[in-house]
């Protein structure tokens, strides 16, 4: 598989016509966590999963369900729900100081993100020459994995090893899981 053109994007489980191919689930770890006392497990959502999660659930397109989300988290056992907008800023402004000093710098142009574990696979496989403008900041599901061994913890006196880290997000990461909810392993 590593030698394959495959970019990991996830259209094949998608498009497979016999349904042979799919995602890998990471919802019994999830749950493991959950129900596991010792365990401290925060998830963040990305800003689309509010949209199409009210699409699942037969709402208007576009409908914003992120107060009904919240309360289902809860109720499902999650001890701490957050946003991931705010790594999203993060990343954000870590990408522009890189692109600032690589301006100021004289260095090769564009600074492209590195948000996208699809577009990076595709880019190391179609477009090597591109890497130098790959940005090095960690996508904002990464980075809020990080703040929340390290600062989350630190602010509400939470052993980091106790801390489960999940995400709900739109996309594939690149072990080839997508839409569901990742153990992040930081």
């Amino acid at each position: 598989m590593a030698q394959s053109p495959c970019v990991n994007c996830g259209q094949c489980t998608v498009y497979c016509p016999t349904g042979a191919l799919r995602e890998k689930s990471e919802i019994d770890a999830v749950w493991e966590a959950i129900l596991d006392p010792d365990k401290h497990v925060i998830v963040q959502e990305a800003p689309a999963i509010r949209v199409s999660l009210g699409e699942e659930f037969g709402l208007p397109l576009g409908s914003i369900t992120a107060k009904k989300m919240y309360a289902a988290l809860r109720k499902i056992g999650f001890d701490a729900i957050m946003d991931t907008n705010f790594t999203a800023d993060l990343t954000i402004m870590e990408e522009g100081t890189e692109c600032v000093a690589k301006l100021k710098a004289g260095e090769k142009r564009p600074l492209i993100t590195s948000c996208s574990p699809g577009w990076i696979k595709f880019m190391e496989t179609y477009y090597p020459d591109l890497a130098d403008c790959v940005s090095t900041a960690k996508s904002p599901m990464s980075m809020f994995g990080v703040l929340s061994k390290t600062y989350y913890a630190q602010e509400h006196g939470i052993d980091p090893a106790k801390i489960v880290s999940v995400a709900v997000m739109p996309c594939q990461d690149r072990l080839g899981r997508s839409d569901a909810l990742h153990c992040q392993k930081v």
